[in-house]
C-alpha cells in the first residue's frame, strides 16, 4: 500500500461553508487596522 501525500491533496468547501465563512466587514476593519493600529486594538480589547 502507498502512503497518502497529504500535501498534494485539494478539499473545497461547500457553498455553504464559503457562505457561512464570508466575513462582510473584514476589508472596513482590516483598513482599520493598518491605518490606526493603536485605536484600532485598543478597540477589540474592549470587546473581551
Amino acid at each position: 500500500m502507498g502512503e497518502k501525500n497529504s500535501k498534494n491533496d485539494f478539499y473545497y468547501p461547500s457553498e455553504e461553508i464559503k457562505a457561512q465563512a464570508n466575513f462582510p466587514e473584514y476589508e472596513n476593519l482590516y483598513e482599520r487596522s493598518i491605518k490606526d493600529r493603536e485605536g484600532f486594538w485598543a478597540e477589540q480589547a474592549e470587546h473581551l
